[in-house]
């Protein structure tokens, strides 16, 4: 799956920011994105991009 996407650093924070209309309704598909977004194979370390952390890792 291919969505285009904006990945915005500040500091230590990383958000990807995703066109509404461009990511899956369902969630299960939208929780696949999310950690294929951020490089992990394990959704509870999200190790790619960067951490798991809510204050570091977002997405919008």
């Amino acid at each position: 799956m291919h969505i285009p996407a904006t990945l915005v650093r500040g500091g230590t924070s990383k958000c990807w920011l995703f066109n509404q209309v461009e990511v899956p309704a369902d969630r299960g598909d939208l929780e696949r994105l999310l950690v294929a977004a951020y490089g992990a194979t394990d959704p509870v370390e999200l190790d790619g991009v960067g951490g798991a952390t809510p204050t570091t890792s977002k997405s919008a």
